[in-house]
């Protein structure tokens, strides 16, 4: 008898979410924003930084200096210049995001065993973007001084030196997508699966039959498997949708077994 009365709730239940115009679009509609917003609009990346240039040495070490920010796919030059003074003007008024300022007599310094300095300035509104420019900044500084040394002197330092072989396991690339767009399986079953069901309860509420649902043979969790088992399905099938999506959208290829995948997204 119990499984006679759930599958009545069932067959309730999917009637009236296939009948609730307003219900609808949450369900079908909402996943698939989540997905184009998160995907493409919300990106954590910081890519194409706008730059400014101020090259007073003019030699090929600073040219190749600043092709080594130019090819690294970062940064962008977008202006040039040979006044000092005028640089604040280009990140007051956001044309540009970071200033590369090289001083005079820089391969001077160089070709003589001292330390060739360069200022760097940052826009500093957006903290997130300026201390992931910050962090690219010294990577490329760093794999320029490593050059020098080697095509200067031959490789040989005056000391010892530690170098750090750095790998990103499960997102190599460090692309915010990657990550982004599988956390929309999580908002995914918490509206469709949470949220929802307990919506599903409070109308019963709301319309007058939670009495009437009160006064049957129906036991509590029988009612709460009734509410709960459609949206799990309808979040399943969402599910899917996603991992279509992202597979052959996104280009995101999932890694591992499918049915563990299935097998916990149906736990939660």
């Amino acid at each position: 008898m119990t499984t006679h009365r759930i599958i009545a709730l069932l067959k309730k239940e999917f009637g009236q979410l296939f009948k609730d115009r307003r219900l609808l679009p949450i369900v079908f509609v909402a996943p698939v924003l989540q997905l184009i917003f998160l995907g493409f609009a919300a990106s954590l990346d910081v890519k194409n930084i706008s730059m400014v240039l101020c090259d007073l040495d003019k030699t090929a070490e600073s040219r190749a200096l600043i092709n080594s920010f130019t090819n690294s796919g970062y940064f962008t030059l977008r202006y040039a210049t040979d006044d000092y003074n005028s640089i604040q003007g280009y990140l007051d008024d956001n044309k540009a995001t970071m200033a590369l300022v090289i001083p005079p007599r820089f391969a001077d310094k160089i070709l003589r065993r001292e330390p060739g300095k360069i200022q760097v300035l940052l826009d500093g509104s957006e903290g997130n973007t300026a201390a992931i420019t910050m962090s690219y900044v010294g990577q490329i500084v760093m794999r320029s001084s490593t050059q020098i040394l080697a095509e200067y002197f031959g490789g040989k330092l005056p000391a010892g030196r530690v170098d750090a072989e750095l790998r990103a396991w499960y997102n190599p690339s460090l692309t915010s997508r990657n990550f982004m767009v599988p956390g929309v399986l999580v908002l995914i079953l918490l509206i469709t699966t949470t949220n929802l069901t307990a919506m599903a309860i409070v109308k019963e509420k709301e319309v007058g039959t939670l009495e009437q649902i009160m006064v049957t043979p129906i036991r509590p969790y029988e009612l709460i498997l009734g509410k709960l088992i459609p949206f799990t399905l309808v979040g399943l099938g969402n599910v899917c949708v996603v991992l279509a999506v992202m597979v052959f959208g996104f280009g995101i290829q999932i890694k591992g077994s499918i049915f563990l995948l299935f097998t916990i997204t149906d736990n939660k």
